[in-house]
């Protein structure tokens, strides 16, 4: 497995669905009563490698930014599996029910400064911040769909902790 760890990131094996289940409850207490949260974990996934309070803090601005993108009734759904084209990852995808990236800011929301938002709907810190601690963890981001409208789907893949022994988790 690479060792992607430098002077100032100490890696460690995380429970993703442990981390999920955390962070889903944080985010039930702060987001509007309108933004139901559904988590779905497929069982005995191997942990991944990285660092816990960064991964915690690329996860959060997604999914904060999915619950601001939903405006009436809505569905924040975060799926946790494997993805049988990437052996050795694992894959948490966070689909919302919001408003959509509009199409002409899809190819560029990844980049410093760029925000999908209305005029101060933010500050186009966020996904970057994601995509940039997500790369230095060896893994990745992406945005899967998203349709005005009909909202937003994307893919976060994580490096898997392979187990020391050859047997799967």
């Amino acid at each position: 497995a690479k060792d992607f760890s430098s002077p100032r990131m100490t890696f460690e094996d995380i429970d993703l669905e442990k981390l999920m289940g955390s962070m889903v409850g944080q985010v039930e207490m702060i987001a509007a009563p309108h933004v139901t949260l559904k988590l779905d974990c497929e069982p005995d996934l191997p942990q991944v490698c990285g660092v816990e309070r960064l991964l915690s803090t690329a996860i959060y601005s997604v999914i904060f930014n999915a619950a601001r993108a939903i405006s009436d009734e809505g569905q924040i759904s975060i799926e946790i599996k494997r993805n049988p084209d990437l052996p050795h990852y694992i894959c948490l995808n966070i689909s919302d029910t919001g408003c959509g990236v509009p199409i002409d800011k899809q190819s560029e929301i990844f980049e410093y400064g760029m925000t999908g938002w209305a005029e101060g709907g933010g500050n186009g810190y966020g996904l970057w911040r994601a995509h940039s601690i997500l790369k230095d963890m060896g893994g990745d981001i992406s945005l899967v769909q998203s349709a005005p409208g009909k909202g937003s789907t994307f893919s976060i893949v994580l490096p898997a902790v392979e187990p020391q022994d050859g047997s799967r988790k």
